[in-house]
C-alpha cells in the first residue's frame, strides 16, 4: 500500500516528483526518515513527528479516526526544524493524492459523509457511535439493545431531566426491544404521548400481575409501556417481578425497566434480590434518583450524572467522590442542551452533552427528521 500512495504521488502530473522525492514525502508523512519502495519498509521513526498507523490500519477506522490521521500527516509534513520535502507544494494535498482524493476538501467531505446515528436499531451502527465517542449510546443503556449492565442516573433537576429520557425513548428505534417505565407523577406520560404511537399506559396500585396487564393491553406492535404508581416506597424485587413478563414478551434485541425517583428501599438485600431477579432473562436496570447512592452506583456497569446537591456529595463510594468532585463545575441545563458527566469503572469520564427537542416542535416536524415510527 506504500507503493501505491508513492506511485500515486509521483503519477500527478501537477507535482512534478521524482520517485526519490515521492519516497521522501511518503516517509516524512508518516513520521519516518526515509523509506524504502523495493522492500516496502519504512526507515526510523523521526523524534517529533506523529507515527501514523499504516495504510490498512487507517482504512480499517471509521472515517472521522481517518480524518484524525489525514490531519497529523499533513502536520508532519508542514513542521519546521526539519529538512524541506514537499516541494512547495501544499500537504494537505500531497496527504489527498496518497488516498486517491483530488483535494483535501474533498478528503473532509468524505470524514463527513458518514452519518452516525445513536437511535438506530442496528448494532454495527451502534459500535461505530460507541467508537467514536468512546460511549454506549441511550438505545442502548437506557433501552437495553444487546445491554443488560445496568444503568444508574443521578439527577437533580426532575423536569430537565425527564425531558431528555422521555425524548431519547422516542427516538429510539426500538424494533425488538420491550422498555417498561415507572414513574409515580400523574402527568408521566404527557410529553411521551405527543411524539409516540401505540405506547400503553397503566396508572394505579402496582399488582403482582402488572406485567400481564400490561400484555392484556398492548397494541399490536408496541415496544414501550409506562406504569403511574402511587409514590410510597418499593423494594427492586417488587417492581422487576410485577413487570418481568411484559418485558421478556416479544424481546430478542434486549428489555429494560426504567425506574425514574420511585423510593427505593435501599438495604442490600433487597436490592440484590431485584437485580438477581433480572439477571435471569437478561433485563437491564436503570434506576433514576436525586441523592448518589454508592451501594447502586457499585451495581451498575454506566452511570450518568446529571447533576446533584452538593452539599450531599460525600459518600462511601471513593469512586463515585471523585466523579462528583469532576462533575460538579460542568453538569447543568445551558439553553437546549443538557450537559452531563458518563462513567464505567472501565472507560473512566467523559463529558458529554444532549440537545433537548423544543416541546413546541410538532409531532410530525419531529418524525420526518428523526423517524417515521416513533411507538
Amino acid at each position: 500500500m506504500y507503493n501505491t500512495q508513492r506511485a500515486r504521488l509521483t503519477a500527478n502530473k501537477a507535482f512534478k516528483l521524482t520517485p526519490e522525492e515521492g519516497n521522501a514525502i511518503l516517509a516524512r508523512a508518516y513520521g519516518y526518515s526515509s523509506f524504502d519502495s523495493i522492500s516496502g519498509v519504512m526507515g526510523e521513526p523521526v523524534p517529533g513527528l506523529h507515527i501514523i498507523h499504516t495504510p490498512a490500519e487507517i482504512l480499517a477506522k471509521d472515517p472521522a479516526h481517518q480524518m484524525i490521521e489525514f490531519v497529523r500527516m499533513a502536520t508532519n509534513l508542514s513542521l519546521p526544524g526539519l529538512p524541506v520535502v514537499t516541494k512547495g507544494l501544499a500537504p494537505r494535498d500531497l496527504v489527498a493524492c496518497m488516498f486517491n482524493f483530488t483535494n483535501f476538501d474533498a478528503l473532509v467531505g468524505y470524514a463527513r459523509s458518514e452519518q452516525i446515528d445513536p437511535h438506530s436499531g442496528d448494532m454495527a451502527m451502534l459500535s461505530k457511535f460507541e467508537q467514536r465517542h468512546g460511549i454506549k449510546a441511550s438505545g442502548q443503556i437506557l433501552c437495553g439493545r444487546k445491554y443488560h449492565g445496568h444503568t444508574y442516573v443521578v439527577r437533580q433537576d426532575a423536569e430537565a431531566f425527564s425531558h431528555y429520557l422521555d425524548q431519547e425513548l422516542c427516538l429510539t428505534n426500538r424494533e425488538g426491544l420491550q422498555v417498561v417505565l415507572v414513574r409515580t407523577r400523574p402527568d408521566a406520560d404527557r410529553r411521551i404521548n405527543n411524539y409516540s404511537r401505540e405506547h400503553t399506559v397503566l396508572t394505579g396500585a402496582l399488582r403482582e400481575n402488572q406485567g400481564s396487564l400490561l400484555l392484556g393491553s398492548r397494541a399490536k406492535g408496541s415496544t414501550l409501556a409506562i406504569s403511574i404508581l402511587p409514590d410510597r416506597e418499593y423494594t427492586l424485587e417488587q417492581l422487576v417481578a410485577a413487570h418481568f413478563s411484559a418485558l421478556i414478551d416479544k424481546s430478542p434485541s434486549g428489555r429494560s425497566l426504567i425506574i425514574d425517583g420511585m423510593r427505593l428501599r435501599k438495604d442490600s438485600e433487597s436490592l440484590r434480590a431485584g437485580f438477581t431477579l433480572a439477571q435471569q432473562r437478561d433485563i437491564n436496570i436503570v434506576i433514576i434518583e436525586a441523592e448518589p447512592s454508592a451501594e447502586l452506583w457499585g451495581m451498575a456497569e454506566t452511570r450518568l450524572v446529571f447533576g446533584f446537591d452538593i452539599d450531599l456529595t460525600i459518600t462511601e463510594s471513593a469512586e463515585l467522590n471523585l466523579v462528583l468532585t469532576q462533575a460538579a463545575t460542568y453538569v447543568g441545563q445551558q439553553g437546549q442542551k443538557l450537559l452531563f458527566v458518563y462513567h464505567t469503572t472501565a472507560g473512566g469520564t467523559r463529558y458529554t452533552a444532549m440537545d433537548l427537542t423544543p416541546d413546541t416542535i410538532a409531532t410530525n416536524v419531529v418524525r420526518r427528521v428523526f423517524g417515521a415510527r416513533l411507538g
